[in-house]
């Protein structure tokens, strides 16, 4: 399936804001009754009297002197000092390591004027000047009292291993393992929804996400596995000509949107078809009835319309909206149940359907 995505040169800056929200759940599993969990309005993530700003590089790298993380983050404190003053701990938390050379080595360690004085003695470079005319400038007494709140955590975990870490997390060990990782998925979209009627403060109430938290549980905690939902792929025109399928529809003559969304429809099936497996070794048996079942409605849909054909007079020209209507009417079948299962979504059944055409096991064309 390669080269079938269009390519997005953002993922990495997009990753990197999703591990802000990895930590902001973390933030939420850990936090007391009648908290709030702040995202994006004092600092990244603010809660229990602590401010964090987060920075994810996946090449992890060094935290040299003149790095632009940290002068940033000083220069942000002391623009925004006046609507932080009700925290008594502000944070950097960084995958970059700290060099036993870099000025910000043991710097939690420093007190406020030993983290003033290291300040003074860095490297300043062009990237950095700017926060370093800021913080020179600015009131002494200030500086001070800023860093001596200001803590620096390097090293810590890329979004790879916080999601291990997240399933590890003690709230969450009454979700089955192989469930986990879905359930964190449900629970960050909870957390990103919160944003939208809330686009100026955007908060987490700790008492309703605890609330929002045991419903989406009780789908998790059924006897049935929750159906794994996959997000529409988005496509461009490449690599399409691979798949059997789309051969058998251009036989039939469907245009170019009905075969655009059966390409979605196919790649999402698959990609949860794949979810589907990992729950269990049984749900492979399970998965293969329901397509079996689905195969016998095909089959006899087109005796239905075979039928049809045979009776219709011209027939040979009719073969072509006969096999259309087939097609049109196995795109409508009723959703089946897939043994073990909660409800499935209609893509999904739409792409096994594509996919038993691409196995060569039923074809479009009426003769």
């Amino acid at each position: 399936m390669e080269g079938i995505f269009s390519s997005n040169n953002a993922t990495k800056k997009l990753l990197g804001f999703d591990y802000q929200k990895f930590l902001a759940l973390e933030a939420c599993l850990n936090s007391a009754e009648n908290e709030l969990v702040w995202i994006e309005c004092h600092g990244d993530i603010a809660y229990n009297g602590i401010t964090t700003e987060v920075k994810h590089h996946f090449d992890k790298g060094n935290l040299n002197d003149s790095h632009k993380d940290v002068w940033k983050t000083i220069h942000n404190l002391v623009n925004d000092h006046s609507s932080l003053t009700a925290f008594h701990k502000y944070e950097l938390r960084t995958t970059s390591s700290i060099s036993e050379k870099s000025i910000f080595h043991k710097w939690n360690e420093q007190s406020k004027d030993e983290k003033f004085d290291r300040l003074l003695t860095a490297n300043i470079t062009e990237s950095i000047k700017k926060f370093y005319i800021t913080i020179k400038s600015s009131d002494k007494a200030l500086i001070k009292s800023i860093l001596s709140k200001f803590y620096i955590y390097g090293s810590q975990p890329t979004i790879d291993e916080k999601l291990q870490q997240l399933k590890m997390h003690s709230a969450l060990s009454f979700i089955d393992e192989v469930l986990k990782e879905a359930f964190i998925e449900r629970m960050l979209g909870y957390i990103s929804n919160q944003a939208i009627n809330k686009l100026d403060n955007w908060h987490i109430n700790i008492n309703e996400f605890r609330k929002e938290m045991t419903g989406f549980a009780k789908v998790f905690c059924s006897p049935e596995y929750p159906f794994p939902k996959t997000p529409k792929p988005k496509l461009n025109g490449s690599g399409k000509n691979t798949f059997n399928f789309i051969r058998k529809m251009e036989e039939i003559m469907l245009d170019d949107i009905l075969i655009n969304g059966a390409v979605i429809d196919y790649l999402r099936s698959e990609i949860s078809n794949f979810k589907i497996l990992e729950y269990h070794s049984s749900m492979s048996e399970n998965l293969e009835t329901y397509e079996d079942d689905i195969k016998n409605d095909l089959f006899i849909l087109r005796l239905k319309h075979s039928s049809e054909l045979s009776i219709a007079i011209d027939a040979c020209d009719k073969s072509i909206f006969f096999s259309q209507q087939l097609y049109a009417d196995s795109q409508t079948l009723q959703l089946k149940k897939v043994s073990g299962l909660q409800t499935i979504e209609g893509y999904f059944q739409k792409g096994r359907i594509h996919a038993i055409v691409d196995r060569n096991e039923f074809k479009w064309l009426l003769k």
